[in-house]
């Protein structure tokens, strides 16, 4: 109920922070060190599950990605981009492909290529409802994303920096299995 608050003023004090992408909702469940002690963290993925931007950085993306044929040849652009979870390249690579529409990945490589990061709460303010089979990009339900959601203030400190442990705990939840990345390279030669 109070997401539009933290959205909101998630806005506000991180409109000057032009390496600040995306504010999100949705907190997935992940392993918080018991030493971090901020509310929110920033990590190289965006959010497609309650989320808000800025006009200025939203009109950076290139929904075409146009570069997508120099970053086939480009094994380090692969990898900063999976930085936010090992499944992002398999899924950008599916996008252009026409295998999966989602603006997300693409979102998502903006933001990577401008250096930018997606601010999460350590406790969700939103359910992530998409996951229940009924979507265009899950055919099976799943409660992987599942996260209890948490209300009341949150404290959002402006001159935040990414948590090398977060960054690692919150990249773990989006590894692909040995199966997934066997069928990557089969069917996609990803």
């Amino acid at each position: 109920s109070d997401f539009l608050t933290y959205s909101n003023e998630a806005l506000r004090v991180y409109e000057p922070r032009k390496d600040i992408f995306t504010i999100s909702g949705y907190g997935p469940a992940i392993d918080i060190p018991t030493s971090y002690s901020k509310d929110v963290y920033l990590v190289a993925r965006a959010s497609s599950g309650g989320w808000s931007t800025w006009r200025d950085r939203w009109q950076l993306a290139d929904w075409q990605v146009s570069d997508f044929e120099e970053m086939k040849k480009n094994p380090l652009l692969q990898q900063k981009l999976n930085q936010g979870g090992e499944d992002l390249w398999p899924m950008l690579v599916k996008q252009q492909l026409g295998i999966i529409n989602s603006w997300a990945i693409r979102w998502t490589w903006t933001q990577t290529k401008n250096q930018g990061w997606g601010l999460y709460p350590v406790h969700s303010k939103i359910q992530n409802i998409g996951t229940d089979g009924s979507g265009e990009n899950f055919s099976t339900a799943t409660t992987s994303y599942h996260s209890d959601i948490s209300e009341g203030m949150v404290m959002l400190d402006p001159l935040i920096r990414p948590d090398p442990a977060v960054t690692a705990a919150f990249a773990r939840l989006y590894n692909l299995s040995f199966f997934r990345k066997l069928l990557n390279w089969w069917k996609y030669k990803i």
